[in-house]
């Protein structure tokens, strides 16, 4: 559970598999800048076919609650493996984000721009592939602008890229910022700045 509501692990019977149920909180179904973000979340990550991205198989609303079905990703997410760990070999840590590169650019060719790269936000298979997930926050480039314009802060404050903490307009860099952020913090077990 967190802020924006709840993920549920259940089976999707027409298609006889696992599944994740992400549910929009009860509290937000009213609130349309909620419900957008949350619809926003489903169409990127739906537009995705990546491996390094969690999958979108059905988004909606019933009976009052929004919903997105997505992949059911088996593991752990990447502050999780480092709470239990301490300490990641160099070369995993260069193989798990060379995945999140890979996934990344993926959705930065589809115009989408993640926003909230952390370590919280990267899923570990057992297999130890890397997904990227949470793309709650994610805004779409307009096709005849090359940045997207923010008005809000969004993000989590150790992770994200200067021009994104100021407001200002983003582009596929501010992505590329918090994975050195994350990369820094997985390695040395510190944020890159303090304060």
């Amino acid at each position: 559970e967190g802020g924006m509501g709840a993920v549920y692990k259940a089976r999707h019977k027409a298609l006889d598999r696992i599944v994740c149920v992400k549910i929009l909180s009860p509290a937000l179904a009213n609130d349309k800048k909620a419900v957008d973000l949350f619809i926003t979340e489903a169409r990127a990550i739906a537009e995705l076919d990546h491996p390094n991205i969690v999958n979108v198989y059905n988004v909606g609303k019933e009976k009052g609650y929004y919903f997105i079905v997505m992949s059911f990703i088996e593991g752990q997410t990447l502050s999780a493996m480092l709470k239990k760990q301490k300490v990641l070999t160099t070369g995993l840590v260069l193989d798990l984000f060379d995945g999140v590169l890979q996934g990344l650019d993926a959705a930065h060719a589809k115009g989408i721009i993640h926003r909230d790269i952390k370590p919280s936000n990267i899923l570990i298979t057992p297999e130890g592939q890397a997904k990227v997930v949470d793309f709650g926050i994610a805004k779409k480039i307009e096709k005849d602008k090359s940045t997207t314009k923010t008005t809000e802060l969004a993000g989590t404050a150790y992770f994200i890229a200067p021009e994104q903490a100021l407001g200002r307009d983003l582009d596929t860099r501010a992505d590329l910022y918090s994975i050195g952020a994350s990369m820094y913090y997985v390695l040395t077990g510190h944020f890159p700045y303090s304060g």
